[in-house]
């Protein structure tokens, strides 16, 4: 079994959820089995102005949606009692970053804080997680109750495994039996993630075509010999077949000629950043280590497998080398990314043997191992290992039920009167079990119950379904078409339907598959909770959903609308050779003002430049191959100086899933920094569509733009709404007195005015509501509030909008709960502050 730590949200995420998941055959529920109870069930837990509702009631909605996890839960903190007690600060710090980061490990961690955008997004989602889990993430109490269980279980996996031993060869393995540290393993785990380092020559190339006009300037001749030669004879050696390359014309290159003949290529492709061409192989790698030396776990850890970087590293370390077998250099270009490359190993530095490591060496590798094994599914199978050996029954009939479809545990009892659970000498009651989940989530269940309140004693209900709350014996057409709908599951569940999710027919009962699969106790509840309740919900925002509320959202999307497609000339530098833009911003950054002028002129070089080729008739792949194949000290290559600058060139489509739009865009992992250029030529595009007589298909941008990535110049074609959408609209009523559309949907801005939105939310929410309506809009006018409003009204319809209006009910209506009246109101605030934030854009205006 797997008793994770629970996340208290789980209100939050959606309680009528079908959730078929993967089971196991179980036993029944018995007619007969005792349902242990709470002893103040009868007394209210919480009293509005028009109704309350009772502590039976909160229990049996947690018990059955919660209560099996809380269980686990409440039983891990009774084993971990006493470490609980004696975690150190240090021990809860730690936990604290886990929460926030997902890691502990400080290299991972330091370069999330170094991006500051990140940290901060990390920081505001760890304090609202923390919110709404009923904590202040400005006290150290709460931060510490927050995290104690899971840094506990972290403590004693950490502790089992530091203790553990290697099992014998012939044991039978478990879930822990290769969770240890001992010599071995850490030799092998230091062996495999440290292969020490290599030095070596590099030459990068952008092109086989670049690659082999340079060679051919210094007359040498690769895979000659299966080595290197260089040529001698006096035809031009490009025009000398690879055939006729032999002992007459080519010498063959020994290793420390080729590295000299290597040096002065890399000189030619590197007029910035040259290598004295007096060096010699066995003093390279002491004069020039910053260029020379690579770290195998530098050029893997922070990179995809498959990642160019990764590749090269394989290469380096696993292709080529010094050993006998071993090539010590290519004999053709190599291919890693956008690059041609030719390597050469002077250097094959071994691995430092383990034996050989420092003390504090060996104890920093086994905190770096160490973590490596503290996985959320190892911590659990530790924390397994306390269960192994106890007693554990289960008397619930229905947690029972639950524990054995999702855990396979199995249990043989009739219940009891009051015990919910006994774990050793641990006995649970339904009070002890009940009063440990109204701490973490009574709040949240109040939500439920409210809502549940407010929908059944609704007109709504009282319109759809009359007066009747006999869900399995009103007449009422609607209910009887919902009993029809589970009848119809319930023949498909006989027929085995949904035996491909674990619930075969032959395993389970009706009864027991509506318990797990629903979450319900019998048919009345379930038609109650998954059709009269669902269907019932988007009444909650009838009175709600408002103009108001939208008004700055929608001048914002209208002000900043677009819609293009566009691909890009992007130039970029590689400085560390990683195979990957480096942060162009921050080079820039640390220019000397004498630096920057240089790179200002050259800018507007590289802008008048391109601008002429493109004038000229050139496409971006004309661009990009005259780039790559130019040579650097070429006289007559328009592009050498730019190639002599450092810059590398590619040719992309940016793209966003949806297209580019302000809203995909300014929430963009990878474009955001471009919004306000797209803006800008999406503006500049349709200018020049309006000042032209021509089809004008395509624009290309005018200047050249500066991101972290490097230097882009955009060309753009239309999106798929290009032209802007708007809400302008002749609605004057016809000759015969009549309006072509409803009564308020004409308009003369592009904006939506209130009239117009007003009557789109009444026609969304018959819809929502499954009513009909003779409400109309015109398709153009329709367009344009679904552009500029329709997400928002969507996030109207959510759990977490839902969840407010239930608390936003609760506080407006004089609640008294039994117990912790404050907290429980505090609480019902702050969660109202956090799920605003969260579900609704930044423009929407509360009042």
């Amino acid at each position: 079994m797997n008793k994770g730590i629970v996340i208290k949200a789980s209100i939050i995420l959606g309680f009528f959820l079908v959730t078929l998941g993967l089971a196991f055959g179980c036993s029944t529920i018995k007619d007969n089995e005792t349902v242990p109870s709470i002893t103040n069930g009868d007394e209210a837990y919480l009293e509005l102005d028009e109704f309350s509702f009772t502590n039976q009631e909160v229990w049996d909605l947690m018990k059955i949606a919660d209560g099996l996890n809380y269980l686990y839960q409440y039983i891990d903190e009774l084993l971990l009692e006493d470490t609980i007690a004696n975690l150190t600060q240090d021990e809860i710090d730690q936990e604290l970053l886990y929460s926030k980061y997902k890691t502990l490990d400080p290299d991972e961690i330091a370069e999330i804080q170094a991006d500051s955008e990140r940290e901060d997004d990390l920081q505001t989602a760890f304090e609202q997680n923390l919110i709404l889990q009923g904590f202040n993430p400005d006290d150290s109490d709460d931060l510490r109750a927050f995290v104690q269980l899971n840094a506990a279980r972290r403590k004693v996996a950490k502790e089992f495994i530091l203790n553990n031993e290697a099992p014998a060869e012939d044991a039978e393995t478990t879930a822990t039996s290769e969770l240890y540290i001992n010599d071995e393993v850490l030799q092998e785990y230091y062996e495999a993630n440290n292969r020490g380092d290599v030095c070596v020559l590099d030459i990068r190339f952008t092109s086989t075509t670049e690659g082999n006009l340079v060679l051919d300037m210094f007359n040498l001749v690769p895979n000659y010999n299966t080595g290197w030669g260089l040529y001698t004879g006096d035809t031009p050696i490009e025009d000398v077949p690879k055939a006729d390359f032999t002992e007459d014309n080519t010498t063959e290159l020994t290793d420390d000629a080729l590295f000299t003949e290597l040096i002065k290529v890399y000189n030619y492709m590197n007029p910035n950043n040259t290598i004295d061409e007096a060096t010699t192989l066995d003093a390279y790698c002491d004069t020039y280590a910053d260029l020379g030396v690579r770290n195998y776990t530098d050029m893997t850890d922070d990179y995809e497998t498959g990642s160019p970087s990764v590749n090269y590293a394989r290469y380096l370390f696993d292709v080529l080398g010094l050993e006998e077998d071993d090539a010590r250099y290519s004999t053709a270009f190599q291919t890693f990314g956008d690059f041609e490359l030719l390597a050469f190993v002077v250097e094959d530095n071994d691995l430092l043997p383990y034996a050989d490591l420092a003390t504090e060496d060996v104890d920093a590798l086994t905190e770096e191992y160490l973590r490596t094994l503290l996985t959320e599914n190892n911590i659990s199978a530790v924390i397994d290992t306390y269960w192994e050996d106890v007693d554990f029954e289960i008397y619930d009939p229905t947690l029972k039920l639950q524990a054995e479809a999702n855990y396979n545990d199995t249990f043989d009892n009739n219940g009891h009167d009051t015990l919910v659970a006994t774990f050793g000498e641990f006995d649970i009651s339904a009070d002890d079990l009940f009063n440990y989940m109204n701490e973490s989530i009574g709040s949240y269940y109040s939500l439920e119950l409210t809502k549940r309140h407010i929908l059944l004693n609704s007109d709504a209900y009282t319109s759809k379904y009359g007066d009747s709350y006999d869900y399995l014996g009103s007449n009422n057409e609607n209910m009887v078409e919902h009993r029809d709908e589970l009848r119809d599951m319930k023949t498909n569940f006989s027929n085995g339907a949904f035996a491909q999710y674990g619930f075969s027919p032959e395993e389970y009962t009706w009864r027991e598959f509506i318990v797990v699969a629903f979450r319900s106790y019998n048919e009345a509840t379930t038609i109650r909770d998954v059709y009269v309740l669902n269907g019932l919900t988007p009444n909650l925002l009838v009175d709600d959903i408002k103009y108001s509320h939208a008004t700055d959202y929608i001048q914002d999307q209208v002000d900043n609308y677009f819609s293009l497609n566009a691909t890009e000339l992007l130039l970029y530098v590689d400085f560390d050779g990683d195979f990957e833009e480096d942060t162009w911003t921050d080079i820039k950054d640390n220019y000397s003002q004498a630096e920057l002028d240089t790179y200002t002129a050259l800018k507007a070089d590289l802008e008048t430049l391109i601008l002429d080729k493109i004038d000229s008739g050139d496409t971006f792949e004309d661009i990009v191959e005259a780039y790559n194949e130019g040579l650097v000290a070429d006289t007559e290559n328009e592009w050498a100086p730019f190639k002599e600058y450092g810059f590398f060139i590619k040719t992309q489509t940016i793209q966003e899933e949806g297209g580019l739009t302000y809203n995909t865009v300014k929430d963009s992992a990878n474009n955001k920094d471009l919004l306000e250029d797209l803006q800008r030529i999406y503006a500049a595009y349709h200018q020049a569509i309006d000042n032209s007589v021509d089809d004008i298909t395509e624009y290309y941008d005018d200047r050249l733009i500066e991101t972290e990535d490097g230097i882009h110049f955009i060309k753009a074609t239309e999106g798929a709404d290009f032209e802007q959408p708007t809400a302008e609209f002749d609605n004057s009523p016809n000759d015969d007195g009549n309006r072509p559309y409803s009564e308020g949907a004409g308009g003369t801005t592009v904006a939506p005015n209130q009239d117009q939105v007003e009557l789109y939310i009444e026609i969304k929410m018959a819809q929502q509501l499954g009513q009909s309506t003779d409400l109309l809009l015109p398709s153009s006018v329709n367009k344009a509030i679904e552009t500029y409003y329709g997400q928002l009204f969507n996030a109207y319809f959510s759990t977490s909008s839902y969840n407010i209006q239930s608390a936003q009910y609760i506080l407006n209506n004089n609640p008294q709960f039994a117990e912790g009246n404050a907290d429980h109101i505090a609480f019902l605030e702050n969660t109202v502050d956090v799920l605003f934030d969260i579900n609704f854009p930044d423009e929407f205006n509360r009042e």
